[in-house]
């Protein structure tokens, strides 16, 4: 974590504007504790922020109940997710994202978990077909 007094002072921003805009910011609500990555915006006297939900580290770590992941992914297991818990995490991690896309996004997530040395549980075929009729319910009912 960077100072953020000493990035934003040369810019004329008080600090105490910025932590204001944060606090009441619904991602640092919604995740208290967690690194956020946030973007921030000055021009002309007008300060804006973004902020995005935490990595996808974080929510392997949080459903699988770890600290951090294996010393040795490959040969260590650190422990294991499942293609549910995976689905839920890229419904969470992408809301914002308005591509349809989320098998390629539990693809993503589950390659993350194997890179930490977390092993993925149950068939991909059984999430697959979760994912269909989850995608058809949502076109059947809009």
């Amino acid at each position: 974590m960077g100072n953020v007094g000493a990035a934003l002072a040369p810019k004329g921003i008080k600090p105490m504007d910025f932590i204001k805009m944060f606090n009441d910011h619904e991602m640092s609500k919604k995740y208290p504790g967690v690194p956020l990555t946030v973007r921030i915006t000055y021009a002309k006297n007008f300060l804006s922020i973004g902020i995005r939900a935490p990595d996808n580290a974080h929510f392997i770590r949080e459903a699988a109940q770890l600290k951090q992941g294996s010393k040795a992914p490959g040969r260590d297991s650190a422990g294991k997710i499942s293609w549910d818990q995976i689905a839920n995490i890229a419904k969470i991690r992408y809301e914002e994202d308005s591509s349809t896309n989320t098998l390629g996004w539990c693809l993503n997530i589950a390659g993350s978990a194997r890179s930490a040395g977390i092993n993925v549980t149950g068939s991909i075929e059984a999430l697959e077909t979760h994912l269909n009729e989850t995608r058809r319910v949502r076109v059947g009912g809009a």
